[in-house]
């Protein structure tokens, strides 16, 4: 899981607890990007609440463990 969302971010080196607001190139359009990525990868619809919520790889995989279940994924 974490791999994927790595690889989506394009950045294999980062910190799971790292703020996205913090990297260089970080912008709102790198954010929506990553987030349509995210929802085309999973095959999700995220919530607004759950695109602001979505700061960092750790709370990424927080969001998307509300959708494990249902989709029977492995962390």
């Amino acid at each position: 899981m974490i791999d994927k969302i790595k690889k989506i971010l394009g950045r294999d080196k980062i910190k799971n607890n790292k703020n996205f607001n913090t990297l260089e190139d970080w912008d709102s359009l790198a954010q929506m990007k990553f987030i349509i990525n995210i929802e085309e990868e999973f095959k999700i619809k995220l919530s607004t609440k759950e695109i602001i919520n979505i700061k960092s790889i750790n709370s990424c995989i927080k969001v998307l463990k509300k959708y494990a279940t249902k989709k029977k994924w492995n962390f």
